[in-house]
């Protein structure tokens, strides 16, 4: 595998969640029909969180979404326009390693 250390500074993994199988779904393709991921991943989880002074906890969708760094605040505000909940998750984990045949394949998916 060819590593690409030095050029990771411009990917990052996108985290979000969302309440319902059939929001994730319709958030994650809308993201890689407009070329803001170049994928995303759900998986079914269970979050606890505080909200209102109150520790809850529920069932969730978690996308992880691979894409380059820069398209970070139009995720953000994507997800946001398009989410049911008040505050939606979306964090910005920076890449900091990875195969160099991926990455450039990231580029080819997220290219006008």
């Amino acid at each position: 595998m060819n590593s690409s250390d030095s050029a990771c500074g411009g990917y990052s993994i996108v985290l979000a969640t969302a309440g319902t199988r059939r929001l994730a779904e319709e958030i994650a393709r809308k993201l890689v029909e407009e070329k803001l991921a170049a994928c995303v991943q759900i998986h079914r989880t269970k979050s606890f969180y505080r909200w209102n002074g109150a520790v809850r906890s529920g069932g969730e969708y978690l996308f992880i979404i691979k894409t380059k760094s820069q398209l970070f605040d139009a995720i953000s505000e994507f997800i946001g326009a398009h989410h049911d909940y008040q505050t939606p998750e979306v964090i910005r984990i920076a890449v900091q390693g990875g195969d160099g045949k991926y990455l450039h394949w990231i580029d080819d998916c997220l290219s006008p």
